[in-house]
Parts: structure tokens; sequence; C-alpha cells
């Protein structure tokens, strides 16, 4: 196998020879080629809920593939807090005058709450004063008084009555009171009674 074309004798060449297959030989018996255990079992996954990754590892063979390996998990649907949405605008004012309130709201959904998570913090309504100014009062009038004497003490005549627009009166820019304030009615007192003269001759 080894030629004396290299070596001076042949004794020579063939100890050459025999010492370079017997140091291949122990370099072959004293070199092992790297290899991987088995896989780990799956690592957690990397979220609680949600989409994540999981993993699991072998001994570092870097000729042999990648040590680690990795797929999608899933675990369960993550709960989702509620936000409110934009307020609304305000509704009318309740009342015209004299101080009033209106209110307006907003909704949570915007995201809504599913899937367990917290309802939306902090208020769904909010009122404001309105119309602060002083109501106008229409005047209203008062019971009737009694009727007066009959103007005549005997024969037909008239008796009145009246009364006032003060219960209560206008104020404010409130409307004065629209019947009238007073009224008459007719009276009899009976026939008048008239003197008698006799006549004599």
């Amino acid at each position: 196998m080894c030629s004396r074309r290299f070596l001076p004798t042949f004794g020579l060449s063939v100890a050459l020879c025999c010492f370079v297959v017997g140091g291949y030989y122990s370099y072959l018996k004293a070199t092992v080629n790297g290899g991987y255990t088995d896989w780990s079992v799956w690592s957690n996954c990397t979220k609680q809920c949600g989409e994540a990754a999981t993993g699991k590892y072998g001994k570092d063979c870097y000729r042999l593939g990648p040590n680690r390996d990795q797929k999608p998990c899933f675990l369960k649907i993550c709960p989702i807090d509620g936000k409110f949405g934009e307020w609304s605008g305000f509704a009318a004012c309740d009342k015209p005058c004299g101080g009033g309130k209106q209110v307006r709201t907003r909704q949570c959904n915007n995201p809504p709450a599913v899937f367990g998570g917290k309802p939306c913090e902090g208020p769904a309504k909010e009122e404001q004063d309105c119309n602060t100014q002083v109501c106008p009062v229409d005047g209203g009038y008062t019971a009737w008084s009694e009727y007066s004497p009959c103007s005549v003490t005997c024969g037909k005549g008239t008796m009145s009555r009246t009364r006032s627009c003060t219960n209560p009166p206008p104020s404010n820019g409130g409307k004065p009171c629209a019947e009238p304030a007073s009224e008459t009615a007719e009276c009899d007192k009976g026939a008048c009674c008239t003197a008698r003269t006799d006549e004599t001759k």
C-alpha cells in the first residue's frame, strides 16, 4: 500500500505507513459525532390567553439541525374590558325657566365588555343646570266681593261686585288678568209708594 517512491528504504516506508494508518484508526475511535437527546416536553405558553407560542428544547448539535422547536398555542380568549363611546349631546331642558336639568349619556360600547372583561368605569349619565332665569308669573284674580247695595230703594236698580288681579299679581313679564274686574246685576226693590190726597169739595 505504501509506495517506495517517497521513502529511502523499504523498512522506513513500512513503519511510516503503519504509523499513519494506526493514527487514523485511533482518531476514528476517539471521534464521536454529536447526537440529540429526545425533545423535552413543551414549555408553558408564553401568554395566559390569546395567541402565543410554546417551545421545546434539545442539546446543541448544530450540524444536525436546530435545538429548539416552536408552535403556536391558544389557551382561551382574552377578556376585553369595556370602554365608553362619545357623549351624546345634551337633551332639551326639562323646564322652560326657574332652573331645570338637561342630561347627556354615553354607552359602554367602544368596545363592550366581553369574555369576562371589566365593565366601563365612570358615569354613563351627566346632568347640568339649564334655564335658571326667573319664570314670568301671570296675574290671577281674587274671589268676587259681595254685591254692593242696590242702587235704588224702590223699583229696579243695579248692584255691583269686584275682584282684584292680585292672586298673584303679574310679575317678571307675566300676563295681566284678562277677564273683567267688575260686574253688575239688576236688583228690584219693589214698587215705589205714591202719596194720596183726598179730593173733597
